[in-house]
């Protein structure tokens, strides 16, 4: 299309040139002028039929990288959904590094202030060995 934009404005000079030297009639001037206008009108039609190609593929990739963003998401569950995100392929990539390089940070974070595997153990000293009067005694004193 700019090349046909390109083409008509330097026949448009061209032309210019020589109207200097030939005048022309009325109805020359009015078939170039239709001839002109029709050209815009086709020009016109097709900005416009571009445009609402451009519209269409934009749509479709937002689509697109939506799945993306979905599929790459339910592929990492360990990571939160929330910090994948991003409007381009490229985007979600970065994102996806960059939350599997925080669940990384946050999971060594853990493993070395790790507490203690079992609860410390808060049993009473075992009855076993102790005589009937004994834990009684015991258990009155509980």
């Amino acid at each position: 299309m700019e090349t046909e934009l390109e083409t008509t404005i330097e026949e448009e000079a061209e032309l210019s040139e020589t109207e200097t030297a030939v005048p022309e009639s009325a109805a020359e001037l009015t078939a170039r002028l239709i001839s002109r206008e029709a050209e815009l009108a086709r020009l016109s039609r097709e900005l416009a039929d571009k445009d609402d190609l451009i519209k269409r593929l934009n749509k479709n990739l937002n689509a697109a990288v939506g799945a993306y963003r979905g599929s790459t998401a339910a592929l990492h569950r360990d990571l939160p959904e929330e910090l994948i995100e991003g409007d381009s392929v490229s985007a979600v990539d970065e994102s996806l590094r960059k939350a599997m390089d925080l669940v990384a940070r946050v999971k060594s974070a853990l493993a070395q202030a790790a507490p203690p595997l079992v609860a410390a153990s808060r049993s009473r000293p075992a009855a076993g060995g102790l005589s009937s009067e004994d834990k009684i005694r015991r258990g009155l004193a509980q």
